[in-house]
């Protein structure tokens, strides 16, 4: 004797939600209880004075954005001679022999005075 299908009963999404309706109850209750002490008077006067000083910042920022961009225009310009400078000294100790100088390269840049000499000195 062969039996038909069968189709399986589950349940359905209303049923289960009823089913967990007081656990989920109780976490929106904690959740809820989170959220006013992250929202309490001590926190929203805080999160008013970052933006407070976020306003100020950008506003004087702002106020001397020609003097900012001249910063940034500045050292803009200071990379690209130190980018200089590490191939002008990468080509000194090259013709000095060495055949690795980053490493050398790296301790003549961190001390200008003795790069100085030494430079004057191969001239």
């Amino acid at each position: 004797m062969t039996s038909g299908p069968v189709i399986r009963s589950r349940r359905s999404t209303l049923a289960s939600l009823s089913a967990r309706g007081p656990e989920l109850l109780n976490k929106l209750d904690d959740i809820l209880d989170h959220v006013d002490d992250v929202l309490n008077d001590k926190n929203r006067e805080a999160v008013a004075a970052i933006l407070d000083n976020v306003s100020k910042l950008s506003g004087a920022l702002a106020a001397d954005s020609g003097d900012f961009a001249q910063v940034l225009s500045d050292a803009q310009e200071a990379l690209k001679n130190l980018a200089t400078l590490a191939a002008d000294v990468d080509k000194h100790l090259r013709a000095r022999g060495h055949r690795h100088p980053a490493g050398h390269r790296h301790r003549a840049i961190a001390d200008p005075q003795c790069l100085a000499r030494q430079m004057q000195r191969y001239r």
